[in-house]
């Protein structure tokens, strides 16, 4: 019977199929996106694919490309009056089927931009209505999302990248030189696994921290905690953690720190650094070689730099998952909630 880990470990075959189908379909999507960008593009979704989303928008608005993500139960009730025939929909559900998108795909009955489907279902009704299917090839996803989350956050880099850029080559290339190294990353953070679980498992409440699109991360890191060892976790960015969640170094904290390459790395050894001083158990997660004193950090392989989201993951996935069975769980098995969420 398959099992949460080999959901994780299913991962590279997961992007070996997008590799190989999106590698035809370049010219099928700019046909459908049309000669000139859309005026914006407004992602949607909830859970995973909320988080998800949010490497591609980082990456539009980084190239002066208007984009934003909303939360679609929130987008429903209160924020459809924001949304323009003149941009674009993106709907990112695994199922295609939750009660978030369906009410949504009601709402925009006769009057909607146009729309693209993120989805594992094509034929679904999210798959149905959309103008334009991006599919997952993930397979079926029985435990909380792992393969699931890194395909759609591929596909919805892969979408950005083509309206930025006009064509899909360089990231598709991209990923292509990486499966390798991403597969060793598989097998190092499933070694390590109990390391990083001593590191935050004395802890009854985790922090991880990331900027710009480990931001990513850092939600659904704290996403895996509750939903596959049910430990109480927060994602949030190392500047909204000083406002006022800093006060937690008062009791034991544990923190998991996502620290890519950017304008923001000093700040976050800044925060390493204090986190530290203030003994909080803290994960470091970094393609940096870097010495960080006091701090378990755990380097990840060089790759290519739009895909740093799709990398960094990998160890919280191991270690939320040696931290269930640490407390007699099975690991990803959802007890209360459920993989298509379909009550509001």
């Amino acid at each position: 019977m398959k099992t949460f880990l080999d959901e994780i470990f299913e991962q590279p075959d997961v992007l070996r199929c997008c590799l190989d189908y999106y590698s035809g379909e370049a010219h099928r999507l700019r046909r459908c996106l049309g000669r000139k960008p859309p005026a914006s593009i407004t992602f949607t979704g909830m859970g995973a694919s909320r988080c998800a989303a949010l490497p591609a928008v980082y990456y539009l608005n980084a190239h002066g490309f208007p984009a934003r993500y909303l939360d679609t139960a929130e987008l429903v009730y209160y924020q459809l009056p924001t949304l323009s025939e003149r941009e674009w929909l993106v709907v990112i559900s695994q199922s295609g089927e939750t009660i978030e998108v369906r009410r949504l795909l009601t709402c925009l009955r006769g009057r909607r931009p146009r729309l693209a489907a993120i989805t594992n279902h094509p034929q679904s009704t999210l798959g149905q209505q959309a103008d334009l299917v991006l599919p997952l090839h993930a397979g079926e996803q029985a435990f909380a999302s792992t393969k699931t989350y890194t395909a759609s956050v591929f596909v919805a880099l892969l979408l950005a990248t083509l309206c930025c850029e006009g064509t899909m080559r360089r990231f598709l290339d991209g990923l292509a030189g990486d499966l390798k190294a991403f597969e060793r990353l598989l097998a190092k953070a499933h070694r390590q696994a109990g390391e990083l679980a001593n590191v935050v498992g004395r802890s009854n409440y985790v922090v991880l921290v990331g900027r710009g699109p480990s931001l990513a991360s850092a939600r659904e890191g704290a996403l895996l905690f509750k939903e596959v060892c049910a430990r109480a976790a927060e994602g949030m960015t190392g500047a909204q953690f000083r406002h006022g969640p800093l006060e937690l170094l008062a009791r034991p904290l544990a923190a998991v720190l996502f620290a890519a390459p950017g304008p923001a790395l000093p700040m976050d050894r800044a925060l390493r650094r204090d986190l530290v001083r203030h003994r909080a158990q803290v994960l470091w997660v970094s393609s940096s070689r870097e010495r960080t004193p006091g701090a378990h950090a755990f380097r990840l392989p060089a790759c290519f730099p739009t895909l740093t989201p799709v990398f960094e993951i990998v160890p919280i996935q191991l270690l939320t998952w040696e931290l269930a069975r640490r407390a007699g769980r099975e690991p990803g098995r959802l007890r209360i909630a459920s993989t298509v969420t379909l009550r509001e």
